[in-house]
């Protein structure tokens, strides 16, 4: 049963510059086309590439990658997209994207103190937090929280009566927003050259 010491913790508070994050967030952009253009030769169901799901729901609206990111700590990392939309939140928080990439840690240095006050308190109850990377092709990015319930804090939630936040950009969140999407595209490559190959020898 997972309790409070496997919850992955962003504890880092040095923020990017706004040049370098832009920067970064560029180049990021150009790895989820990267992962798009993969995508593309998929069919319109779902697949599972060894331990990367693969669901694409066009006529549902959204579509989403699943894969473990940490597998000692149970962290998983998606990529989701919406067909015919933004991302939620993406336009009130100034990123033109349809995609949101999220990550199953605790990055919010804003409530840190409360979350290490509680993981004392309840070292034996898992408390759930995910964080979500917006981010477009200009460079513009965002970063929501959702954070424990139990958290309190005076910060306006983005969803009423839901411990939703905007959360301020570290650069501990450029490295785990980077390795999630290059792992994604590295596993689907993996297995389109395998296709390849086995096509090949047929």
């Amino acid at each position: 049963m997972k309790n409070s010491s496997d919850i992955v913790i962003l504890r880092k508070n040095r923020a990017p510059s706004l040049e370098g994050a832009k920067r970064k967030f560029r180049q990021l952009s150009l790895l989820r086309q990267e992962i798009s253009s993969l995508l593309k030769q998929l069919p319109d169901i779902s697949v599972h590439i060894h331990d990367l799901h693969v669901c694409v729901n066009a006529d549902k609206g959204w579509s989403y990658i699943d894969m473990p990111l940490l597998y000692d700590k149970e962290v998983h990392a998606d990529l989701i997209w919406y067909t015919g939309k933004n991302a939620p939140f993406s336009e009130e928080l100034g990123v033109n994207t349809t995609y949101e990439l999220k990550v199953g840690i605790f990055s919010d240095i804003a409530s840190l103190t409360e979350l290490d006050l509680l993981t004392k308190k309840f070292p034996r109850r898992f408390f759930h937090s995910e964080t979500y990377y917006l981010f477009d092709k200009e460079g513009n990015s965002a970063k929501v929280v959702d954070i424990p319930e139990e958290i309190q804090t005076r910060r306006e939630p983005l969803v009423a009566n839901l411990p939703i936040y905007r959360s301020v950009m570290t650069s501990e969140d450029l490295v785990y927003a980077e390795r999630a999407l290059q792992v994604m595209k590295h596993r689907l490559e993996d297995y389109w050259n395998v296709k390849k190959s086995s096509i090949g020898s047929s």
